[in-house]
């Protein structure tokens, strides 16, 4: 069967889950980039520029479901290896945004590898250990794997990008999970990580440092590094039950929270929406997580099991982090939620895993 014949066995739910999701993030960052002013009567146009994301992103969607998940997976170790490449050129010609250097430009382009890696380090540690199944007890098994994820870890860690570099952890312990190794073997890698976690402390820029004092008490810098974790519970409470009503935000319109259509977007979901509109979008995403287990278990070869597992685990920890900032109870990280937050790079990132998952999916029904 043709691969256009195996397009009628595409997962419909997860199709029509990631539109919603994807439509309802234009929405939010018209939204909260929508500031008019009375002197120039104009407004800031990062929707439009969503939306020209959003198609070349479903571009790139289409190409991975028509080259397929098993043809990407011969290649993942060469992929991999130009994302590190990329990741050593961010030193080289980054930009710097924000304290940060994390972005190439070519021409009008603005690329954030660190992003893609995800992708990368999900493939690439799903196709070592699937090659390797067989030898999941042995040191040389788990070391290799770890090096798979640590070295982009580290180039991201000194970008700095904390946030995209915490993702990695869960990653690399669920792919290792579902392919067998045992727990006290995990355990071996978990407890000298927590034993050493205080050394990584010093390893952290003076600004994360202070990120993390800030995010156990935002009131010791209420103006400066406490402020946008301030703002953003205000909005979200503000919200109530049902909402202020699109754009009818206080703290969005009246522009007291920054990076809003980036970072902050469910921030702006909560004041907009209210407490119910912002249970919807989760359930969304829970609904996403699920379909992708759902597939890692029905999926007939262990590379798609591992690849479908390692997404899952991303978009979770995606969620996780992402809300947990902006309602207090995690550390500013600069994680976007993917599918709602405003960037090219991290759409094509959401748009590239849904298609993963699309493939593995319609692969095992057109091998019946």
């Amino acid at each position: 069967m043709n691969r256009l014949q195996s397009f009628k066995y595409i997962n419909i739910p997860l199709l029509a889950l990631t539109v919603i999701l994807t439509a309802i993030g234009v929405f939010f960052i018209y939204s909260a980039s929508y500031q008019i002013t009375i002197e120039t009567q104009s407004q800031v146009n990062y929707y439009s520029k969503q939306i020209i994301w959003v198609a070349v992103s479903f571009c790139i969607f289409l190409f991975v479901l028509f080259y397929g998940y098993e043809n990407i997976m011969k290649q993942s170790f060469l992929i991999l290896g130009l994302n590190i490449i990329l990741l050593i050129m961010v030193y080289i010609f980054g930009n710097e945004r924000y304290g940060a250097q994390r972005w190439l430009q070519f021409g009008g382009l603005v690329l954030q590898p660190s992003e893609i890696t995800k992708v990368t380090i999900i493939l690439a540690l799903s196709r070592y250990v699937s090659l390797n199944i067989h030898n999941y007890r042995s040191f040389r098994f788990m070391f290799t794997a770890f090096l798979i994820v640590f070295v982009p870890m580290i180039l991201i860690l000194r970008q700095p990008d904390l946030g995209t570099a915490l993702v990695f952890i869960p990653i690399f312990f669920s792919i290792i999970f579902v392919a067998g190794t045992p727990i006290k073997h995990i355990l071996k890698l978990i407890v000298p990580g927590l034993v050493s976690a205080p050394v990584f402390w010093f390893l952290l820029k003076d600004y994360q440092k202070n990120r993390i004092r800030v995010f156990w008490d935002p009131n010791l810098d209420p103006t400066g590094l406490g402020y946008q974790s301030i703002q953003s519970k205000i909005a979200i409470g503000s919200g109530g039950l049902f909402g202020k009503g699109w754009l009818h935000g206080t703290q969005n319109q009246l522009n007291f929270l920054p990076k809003r259509y980036t970072d902050f977007i469910f921030s702006i979901i909560g004041e907009e929406w209210g407490f119910l509109g912002a249970c919807i979008i989760l359930l969304i995403y829970f609904a996403i997580i699920i379909i992708g287990i759902y597939i890692a278990s029905k999926s007939r070869d262990i590379y798609g099991k591992l690849v479908a597992t390692g997404i899952s685990i991303m978009l979770l920890s995606h969620v996780i982090i992402n809300v947990g900032m902006t309602i207090g109870v995690m550390p500013i990280t600069g994680l976007p939620l993917l599918f709602l937050s405003y960037g090219g790079s991290s759409m094509l990132t959401a748009m590239i895993s849904v298609a993963l998952l699309q493939s593995i999916w319609m692969k095992r029904r057109y091998d019946y």
